[in-house]
């Protein structure tokens, strides 16, 4: 038995109503609710950020040609992430079948990352320099995993997402979604193995 509609997805459910209907708007209304969110899943998973955008209006060029396809006693979310997420995945196949190497786009991701703002902070203020080091460390893991295991903890850890969700997500059997967890799990640990905030373990994170 399916579980009702909560308010949000019964709005997005109107959306998608006006929409085929020829109300231009009303997609765009959806584009607006949900770019940001989308943007952040597909980043996590492709580790790029003008290959994210580019996921992103791909993905949402996706739901419009094939809206009349959706299923309106479902959410529309999840949908739209299963949609995004193939995508994302179909990208880096396609980037290892050219042999292109994903360091490259690590290191772009990281440079994005590091260009943010300003993360060095001042000599009082130790505590927010660790954490954004850690994070750092967390980031440059997160780019070296497996792409099939990084899209299980990204939409698990990111997204909240339960192990049947995702499985529905990936066509891929719910052991399957555990059993690359756990194995993203055990990945990050090896690899953050003896960090050091300071730089001065005998002991890095293992690339």
């Amino acid at each position: 038995m399916r579980t009702p509609l909560d308010e949000s997805a019964l709005a997005d459910a109107e959306l998608v109503r006006r929409s085929l209907a020829g109300d231009r708007g009303a997609f765009e209304d959806l584009v607006r609710k949900y770019h940001h969110q989308l943007l952040r899943l597909l980043h996590g998973i492709a580790r790029n950020q003008e290959e994210a955008e580019d996921l992103v209006q791909d993905t949402f060029l996706r739901a419009f040609r094939n809206l009349d396809r959706f299923d309106l006693s479902r959410p529309f979310r999840p949908w739209l992430w299963t949609l995004g997420t193939r995508l994302a995945l179909h990208l880096i196949a396609r980037k290892e079948r050219k042999n292109v190497s994903l360091e490259a786009a690590a290191t772009e991701a990281d440079q994005e990352w590091r260009s943010d703002g300003p993360w060095l902070g001042t000599l009082r203020d130790v505590e927010r320099l660790e954490g954004e080091l850690l994070q750092r460390a967390l980031s440059d893991a997160l780019d070296a995993l497996e792409p099939h295991h990084r899209a299980v903890m990204v939409l698990r850890i990111l997204e909240g997402r339960s192990y049947e969700e995702i499985g529905q997500m990936l066509e891929i059997p719910q052991g399957t979604v555990m059993s690359r967890m756990s194995r993203a799990r055990g990945r990050l640990r090896e690899m953050l193995r003896g960090w050091d905030p300071q730089g001065e373990t005998n002991e890095p994170p293992v690339r």
